[in-house]
C-alpha cells in the first residue's frame, strides 16, 4: 500500500508558488515541490528552504531587505513598477529587478528612489552594510562598463577616420593625366569625411564622458583610468596617419625619418600634457 504523501501543514498550494508563513515565500517555486519529487526528497528540499530563508533572516537581524522595502511602500502608496519606474526614468523591469531581488538600485538612484517611496534614505538602505557593499561593487561594475563601451565606441570611430584619411592620401597620390579629376574628388571625399568621423568621434567622447561624470560622480577614477587609455590609443593612430602621410610624399628615406621623427614628437607633446594634468587631477 502506497504511503500518503507528508506536506508540511503551513504550506498550501497554488498554480504558481507554493505559499508559506515564512517571509520571502515567493522563493519557493513550484519547481521544488513538484508532484514529480516525492517522499523524502520533497520534504529535503523544502526544509533547506525554509532553513535558507531563516538563516538569512538571522543574518540581517531580521529586517527586511531593501527589495522588500521598496515593493512594500510602492504598494502602500499605490503605485504600480510602470509609475515608479516613469519617476525614476528607469524602464518598469528594471523596478521588477529590484523587488526580486535580481539586482540593487545604482548609488545615483537612490536618492531619487527614496523621495519617490516617500521614506528617508537610512530607512531605505536599513542600515544593511552588506546591502550597501553589493551597492557599491553594482554601481563600480556599471560605472566601469559605461566608460569601458564609450571608449570603445570612440576608438572604432577614430579608427575609421584614419583609414579614410589614409586612403584619400592613397587616392591623392595616385592622380594621374587620365583621371585626374576623379582621382582628386574621390581624395578629397574620403579626407574630409576622415576629418568629419574624427570630429564626431571627439564629440561623441566628450558629451559622453560628460554624462557619465553626472550619472557616477564618485567614479572619477573609472574616468582617469579610461582617459589613459584613450590617450595610449589614439597616438598610434595619429603616429599611423603621420607615417602614410609622409611615406606617400616622395621624399627621401632619411627626409622621411627626420619628418616623421619631428612630427611625432611634435604630436606626442599634446599627449603629454594631458597625461600630467590627469594623473594629476583628484579623484
Amino acid at each position: 500500500m502506497r504511503r500518503p504523501e507528508i506536506r508540511p501543514p503551513f504550506c498550501f498550494r497554488s498554480n504558481t508558488l507554493v505559499s508559506c508563513s515564512f517571509p520571502n515565500s515567493s522563493f519557493y517555486k513550484k519547481d521544488n515541490f513538484s508532484p514529480f519529487c516525492r517522499g523524502k526528497t520533497r520534504r529535503t528540499r523544502f526544509t533547506a528552504a525554509v532553513n535558507s530563508d531563516i538563516i538569512l533572516r538571522k543574518k540581517s537581524g531580521g529586517r527586511n531587505s531593501m527589495k522588500d522595502i521598496i515593493s512594500n511602500r510602492r504598494k502602500e502608496l499605490g503605485l504600480t513598477q510602470q509609475q515608479l519606474a516613469e519617476k525614476l526614468n528607469v524602464s518598469d523591469k528594471v523596478v521588477s529587478k529590484w523587488e526580486t531581488g535580481r539586482s540593487l538600485p545604482d548609488t545615483s538612484v537612490l536618492v531619487p528612489l527614496s523621495e519617490a517611496l516617500q521614506i528617508p534614505l537610512n530607512e531605505l538602505m536599513n542600515g544593511d552594510d552588506t546591502t550597501i557593499r553589493q551597492i557599491c561593487k553594482t554601481a563600480q561594475y556599471e560605472a566601469n562598463t559605461a566608460y569601458k563601451n564609450t571608449c570603445i565606441a570612440t576608438m572604432a570611430l577614430q579608427l575609421v577616420a584614419a583609414i579614410l584619411i589614409i586612403a584619400g592620401k592613397v587616392f591623392w597620390n595616385g592622380i594621374t593625366h587620365y583621371d585626374a579629376d576623379l582621382s582628386q574628388t574621390v581624395a578629397y571625399v574620403l579626407i574630409l569625411l576622415g576629418a568629419l568621423c574624427e570630429i564626431a568621434a571627439i564629440a561623441f567622447y566628450l558629451i559622453r564622458r560628460n554624462n557619465l561624470l553626472e550619472k557616477y560622480p564618485a567614479r572619477t577614477d573609472c574616468d582617469k583610468k579610461y582617459v589613459n587609455i584613450m590617450l595610449y590609443c589614439t597616438y598610434p593612430l595619429v603616429l599611423a596617419v603621420i607615417i602614410a602621410f609622409v611615406a606617400l610624399h616622395g621624399l627621401s628615406a632619411v627626409e622621411q625619418l627626420i619628418v616623421i621623427v619631428i612630427s611625432a614628437a611634435t604630436a606626442l607633446l599634446p599627449f603629454i600634457i594631458c597625461f600630467i594634468l590627469n594623473k594629476k587631477r583628484k579623484i
